[in-house]
Parts: C-alpha cells; sequence; structure tokens
C-alpha cells in the first residue's frame, strides 16, 4: 500500500476472468486475515511454536444469493520471504481431495 505495508494479494489466478478484483481481495483477506498483527518475525514465532512451517485450513464465501464456494487454503513459511498461500475455491465441499492437491502444490 502507499504507506509501504504488505498487503496480502492474488499473484495468479485460474481460470483468467474479468470482473475478479473484489474475489481477489475477499480471498486474500481470507488467506491472510492476520496480515495486519502479524509482522514477519511473529509469523517466525507461531510457525516455530506450531512445529509446522505450514498450515491449513478451509473457509466459506457466501454470495448474495445464498450460494456458497469453498475455500481450500495451505500456507506456507518460507525460509527467505513472507509467506505464501495455495487456495482452491470450489463449488464443492471435497476437502480430502483439495488437500492433497494443496500438499502437492506445497512441493513445488
Amino acid at each position: 500500500n502507499d504507506a509501504g505495508e504488505k498487503q496480502p494479494c492474488v499473484v495468479r489466478n485460474w481460470p483468467k476472468g474479468e470482473g475478479q478484483a473484489s474475489l481477489h481481495q475477499q480471498v486474500a483477506l481470507f488467506c491472510f486475515p492476520d496480515a495486519d498483527n502479524f509482522p514477519r518475525s511473529h509469523l517466525r514465532v507461531f510457525f516455530s511454536l506450531s512445529a509446522s512451517t505450514s498450515e491449513t485450513f478451509t473457509f466459506i464465501l457466501t454470495e448474495d444469493t445464498g450460494a456458497r464456494r469453498f475455500g481450500y487454503c495451505r500456507r506456507v513459511l518460507l525460509p527467505t520471504r513472507w509467506p505464501r498461500c495455495f487456495c482452491i475455491l470450489s463449488n464443492h465441499p471435497c476437502y480430502g481431495i483439495y488437500n492433497q492437491i494443496l500438499q502437492e502444490l506445497e512441493k513445488i
């Protein structure tokens, strides 16, 4: 942002589409709800306390119509960078398969 603070953002998405800026902003905030509270040094402490360099979580976006979109996320702490979050949005609640996909993405 203008103050030089780190802000969560979507770097890549598929499929490409028009008018997704609002969705990208929502997803970025769900992936990093603690972005304002956790400077990089605190993230290292958090991950070291949990004995892990990654965490998996889910969220649900509810549209005005009541339709639900499920978010499956894996946040990874990289040794020399800010954390990254891989996120899959789906209309289907299939945690098991999406969790396996996210684990494979983390290995890349």
